[in-house]
């Protein structure tokens, strides 16, 4: 198990990407959240067979794994990272002319090199958390 790993989502979900499920039936029929360690962790749990149209209606039984966001590192540390990356990159490419391409990259993008992402990134990364905490709550509750 991985670490950060919060439990996993069992799902009865149409599994035809080419069409659409039948008329009245929905993408996903039954959705069930399991914690780590539950007795339905690696077995479908009661209420996805219950919901479950049998072999060949279009619609599978489905797994997803369910981690805790990872933590956002801290400014000197990503700069550091960056930068290390950006030398053995450079390094192993051009090595007769790293030093000079080395500098001439930090030039050109500071802010990068000096660990500060793009905020049109950060918040996109933020969205993307905070609908997942979201799914997450809401399963857990039902």
């Amino acid at each position: 198990m991985s670490k950060g790993m919060i439990g996993c989502i069992w799902q009865v979900a149409w599994g035809n990407p080419y069409k659409d499920p039948p008329e009245g039936m929905a993408q996903v029929l039954a959705e069930s959240f399991q914690p780590v360690g539950s007795e339905y962790w690696s077995k479908h749990p009661p209420e996805i067979d219950a919901a479950y149209p049998g072999f060949g209606k279009g619609y599978c039984v489905c797994w997803s794994a369910i981690c805790e966001p990872p933590k956002a590192m801290p400014k000197e540390k990503l700069s550091s990272i960056r930068r290390k990356r950006l030398e053995r990159r450079m390094r192993a490419k051009y090595p007769l002319f790293a030093d000079q391409l080395i500098a001439e990259e930090i030039a050109k993008k500071p802010d990068y090199y000096d660990g500060i992402t793009d905020p049109e990134i950060e918040l996109k990364r933020n969205e993307f958390i905070q609908i997942g905490k979201d799914k997450v709550e809401n399963w857990r509750v039902k």
